[in-house]
């Protein structure tokens, strides 16, 4: 859907409302989002609704699709957390090479120093 198309119905109707129609495709939060990427904010002093405040020329940003502008949600790498785990053996079951060497280190730091 163009951004125009947008702008003319927000102003008969909510952008919550329009988000939920079948023929936009994306939530408000995103719709909000994108018209403020493409150049327009909301002003709720004075005359309320939204405005274009970027840069260029605004008919040419009208005519461009909402999805332009849309991005993602925010999407996460999936990082693995098991870096400083110890290795796995092979039955599956962590070694306890780490509590044995933390031990030692706690044997070494409580013996009385000459």
């Amino acid at each position: 859907m163009k951004i125009g198309e947008i702008l003319e119905l927000i102003k008969t109707d909510t952008p919550a409302n329009i988000a939920k129609r079948a023929d936009v495709h994306i939530s408000e939060k995103l719709l909000r989002k994108a018209l403020n990427k493409a150049g327009y904010e909301y002003r709720n002093s004075g005359e309320k609704g939204w405005y274009f405040v970027g840069e260029g020329d605004e008919e040419t940003v009208q005519e461009q699709l909402i999805y332009d502008f849309a991005t993602a949600g925010k999407a996460k790498a999936n990082v693995s957390t098991n870096v400083n785990k110890e290795p796995i053996n092979d039955t599956n079951q962590r070694s306890n090479v780490g509590i044995k060497h933390g031990k030692e280190q706690v044997k070494q730091a409580n013996e009385p120093t000459l």
